[in-house]
């Protein structure tokens, strides 16, 4: 069993649920990647910024040699972050 703390909200879920999830998420994460790839995108080029809530279920599936760079920035809020920065910078133009 594993107890998680979500929000002020207590949340024990089962091993075997737990790595259901893990499973999923690591199969989301190469569909991703594959898609990338097939788009043309070459990740020996070009550097990888993962970013937000989401890489902290996803980070441990990226490996090394995956990519020639990339940098994670495991702030949930990073998202919000960015969008305000954009929505602040585009009113000034205004």
């Amino acid at each position: 069993m594993l107890k998680w703390k979500l929000v002020n909200v207590l949340i024990i879920l089962d091993e075997s649920l737990i790595a259901l999830i893990f499973s999923i998420a690591n199969d989301w994460f190469l569909r991703v990647l594959s898609a990338c790839t097939q788009l043309g995108i070459d990740f020996d080029t070009y550097p990888v910024l993962f970013l937000g809530g989401g890489i902290l279920l996803l980070r441990q599936f990226i490996r090394d040699d995956m990519f020639a760079a990339y940098e994670i920035i495991d702030n949930p809020c990073a998202n919000a972050i960015g969008y305000e920065k954009m929505i602040t910078l585009d009113s000034k133009r205004k």
